[in-house]
């Protein structure tokens, strides 16, 4: 009896035995299933990118407008505290029509001087002012949201073309906290940066060779000082030269950082940012004061392809854009606000000139469009993004901004085309 009872469990264990195999079985093929979808899944979304990325590009080429958005920052606590603080603008951000808009509430001055100001229980005369652009952030809006829209440019960079990211607006208006931001908080550089890294990764497993080298300048009072270099510049050290024979467009005398890590990266950023905050207080304010002129050289070959591409991406992060007044400039300032004016005004002309087709182009008449002249052309990707302050003491200065965007998006350029040989 017991031997024939120990058959039986040695059966029901071999049938449990059994079931487990069969299930060991049928979760591995069901795991090998999974893992093939998985990898096929994985292949179709890097065909995805693929097709996304030529789609981008093609519609870009295809509109060949520069691109503008608009940014208005938070208020910060600091300027609620402040005992000058008068409230924020009457701003609105409009999302209803064809582009999203922004609506700017201001009180009719004309109105005052005309009729003395208002008397008791009236009230003033509101002005509207709209303006549209190709996207607009909000105060809640974060710097990565921010550079969802523009990692697309980026990318045309990497894949061959000219490509200028400008950062436009009054000092204070948070250009610079758009551009660099801070640790924890990167701006869109350093994404930049991230992205292009990631991105030249893949490509060298796939058989590229890829070399990334950066600068970064700064041109205040229409000198350009090299924010990477191990000596002190002295003014007039460098010039500006145009090789005919490439079409391209060198300083002398600028050093140029190897890229080969996110790491790298930062050292470079911070070497330059450490620089600039040095020169600011010597030289009064001169950050703000002054163009910072962050560039990204690419090249890119495939031997097995036959094919090679170089791609320029430049950050620029401009002198603030506010009108002095005449009660209190001193000759530095004076000079300062005229050369910032004057190179803002060139920006212009030269994008005015290349969307009309003018015969001359006034590339030389400031050193900042004459550095950048072979980015700011029909085959180059131009995106500008404006700041603007929400505060009510910098309304006149929002507005200026936000005319000076409307302005440059009014402009065509025309397809833009790769650097790219075969």
């Amino acid at each position: 009896k017991e031997l024939a009872k120990a058959r039986k469990e040695l059966s029901e264990v071999s049938a449990a035995l059994a079931d487990v195999t069969n299930q060991r079985d049928d979760l591995q093929e069901f795991t090998k299933q999974q893992e093939t979808m998985i990898s096929d899944l994985e292949k179709s979304l890097q065909a995805s990118n693929r097709v996304r990325r030529t789609l981008h590009n093609s519609l870009q080429e295809l509109k060949g407008s520069i691109r503008v958005y608009c940014r208005l920052r938070p208020t910060l606590p600091s300027e609620e505290e402040d005992e000058k603080f008068k409230g924020e603008a009457d701003i609105n951000l409009l999302s209803s029509g064809e582009r999203p808009g922004i609506l700017v509430t201001t009180e009719n001055q004309s109105a005052f001087a005309r009729g003395g100001g208002p008397g008791r229980g009236q009230k003033r005369d509101a002005v509207n002012h709209s303006f549209e652009f190709d996207q607009i952030f909000g105060p809640k809006d974060t710097q990565k949201s921010i550079y969802n829209e523009v990692e697309g440019v980026v990318q045309s960079a990497l894949d061959g073309y000219r490509v200028c990211i400008f950062a436009y607006g009054q000092t204070g208006s948070g250009k610079t906290h758009t551009m660099s931001g801070v640790e924890g908080d990167h701006g869109l550089i350093p994404r930049a940066l991230h992205q292009i890294i990631e991105e030249r990764d893949s490509m060298v497993q796939a058989g590229w060779t890829i070399e990334l080298s950066c600068s970064c300048v700064e041109i205040y009072n229409e000198q350009i000082r090299d924010l990477l270099s191990d000596k002190d510049d002295e003014a007039g050290k460098h010039d500006i030269q145009h090789d005919k024979a490439s079409g391209e467009v060198m300083v002398t005398n600028v050093s140029w950082v190897g890229v080969t890590s996110v790491q790298s990266a930062q050292q470079a950023l911070k070497r330059a940012a450490s620089r600039r905050e040095t020169a600011s207080t010597s030289r009064n304010a001169q950050s703000s004061r002054s163009h910072s002129v962050f560039q990204l050289r690419i090249k890119a070959c495939n031997p097995k392809l036959g094919e090679k591409r170089e791609g320029v991406l430049n950050m620029v992060d401009l002198a603030g854009s506010e009108r002095l007044g005449t009660d209190h400039q001193t000759s530095k300032v004076l000079k300062e606000a005229q050369n910032i004016n004057k190179s803002l005004s060139s920006l212009v002309d030269v994008i005015t000139a290349i969307a009309t087709k003018q015969s001359h182009v006034p590339f030389r008449n400031s050193k900042l469009t004459h550095m950048l002249s072979p980015c700011l052309g029909k085959d180059s990707k131009t995106l500008m993004l404006a700041n603007i302050s929400p505060l009510l003491t910098h309304s006149a200065e929002s507005l200026n901004t936000l005319r000076f965007a409307e302005k440059v998006n009014s402009c065509t350029l025309g397809p833009a085309r790769k650097m790219a040989n075969c």
